[in-house]
This record gives C-alpha cells, structure tokens and sequence, in this order.
C-alpha cells in the first residue's frame, strides 16, 4: 500500500515538474532576439519552435508606411504581433526616428493627449499584411509619436497611426475586412491583450 501511494506521489511529481518547465519555456527569459529582419525586430523561441515580431524601423517618410510580417522566420513560425523579452514589452509598430523635421522625438504612447488637435495632427495609416500563422496580439500597439522642437516646446507634432490590416486567408485565427482584424472564433474585433500569449 505505502509503495502504491509513493509511486502515486511521484507520478503527480513529475507531472507538476513538466507543467513547470512547459510554462518556463514559454516565459520570456527563453526568448532570444535576432535583431533586425527585413525592418521588423524578431525574436525567437527554441523551446517552442515559435517567433514574434515587435517594432519595425520607418525613417519618417509618410508614403511607406507598410508592414509585411512573414510567416516564419528560418524554421520558427511567427505566431505573434509584440511580445515579451528579458522581461521588457516589446510593442509591435513603426518604430520612429529619433529625429524628424527639425524637431526632436519626445515619447510615444497608446492615448493621444488633450493638446493634439487638427493643426499639429498628422494621420498616418499603417498597412500591415500579416501571415497565416499569427494567433497572438500581444500587449499593445503604437498609436502615435510626437516631435517636439528644442527650442519651442509648444511647436510640436503628433504622428497618428491608423492601422489597416490585410490578413492572409489560410489564417485559422483572424480575418480582415475593410482593414479591421477579427477573431474568426465570434467574428468580434480583434484587441491587443496586456499580459496576453505570445
């Protein structure tokens, strides 16, 4: 009786050991940058044979405004819009440079703030093709950037990012219709999820 009940103790042992190092390898201390491909920021996982793109880089001009994410990356599927490595959000979007017109890039965020309006607005809209295999939205996306001049700081401009999407047929789980992503699973929009899968 006790050898049954200690051999049961070890089966749940080794099944709670395997859930745990499951979890540890989807975590983000094993995901690994590969830099910068084709101006998108990829990264790995070996663990999971899967990859995710963050920011891709945008020199400022307004007429490429045009992201196309890959279905893989060597042999890793990129199943993931943004993601998470060595702790840090990565957050999918034009990246943009530091220094634009004259004027000096001061910070990007998710909301725009009460002081942008039609004169130092300019609305940018941000093609993205994305892949058969992408299942995740991860945390957020970039929604502007604003230029501020060194010497005025009231002389500032905010760079809206409209997203407009085009999504591969043979994905299983989205779907674009007039540049709108849906989940295929309720045909409700798609969100970015903080803390989400990647």
């Amino acid at each position: 009786m006790k050898r049954k009940v200690k051999f049961i103790i070890a089966i749940g042992v080794v099944c709670i050991s395997a859930s745990i190092l499951f979890g540890l390898c989807s975590c983000y201390a094993f995901w690994k940058s590969a830099g910068y491909v084709d101006g998108l920021w990829t990264c790995y996982n070996t663990s999971t044979k899967k990859a995710y793109v963050g920011h891709c880089h945008w020199d400022g001009d307004e007429s490429k405004m045009e992201i196309t994410v890959p279905d893989t990356y060597e042999d890793y599927k990129i199943t993931s819009l943004g993601g998470v490595t060595s702790s840090k959000p990565l957050v999918f979007g034009p990246e943009y440079p530091r220094e634009l017109n004259g004027k000096v890039s001061g910070c990007s965020y998710f909301e725009l703030p009460e002081e942008a309006n039609s004169e130092n607005t300019v609305e940018l809209t941000v093609t993205v093709h994305i892949g058969k295999y992408i299942e995740n939205l991860y945390d957020r996306q970039w929604r502007y950037v604003e230029y501020t001049s060194e010497e005025d700081y009231n002389d500032r401009i905010f760079y809206v990012f409209n997203y407009y999407y085009i999504c591969s047929e043979e994905n299983k789980t989205f779907y674009s219709k007039d540049g709108v992503l849906y989940l295929k699973s309720n045909d409700e929009k798609a969100k970015f999820v903080v803390g989400g899968d990647q």
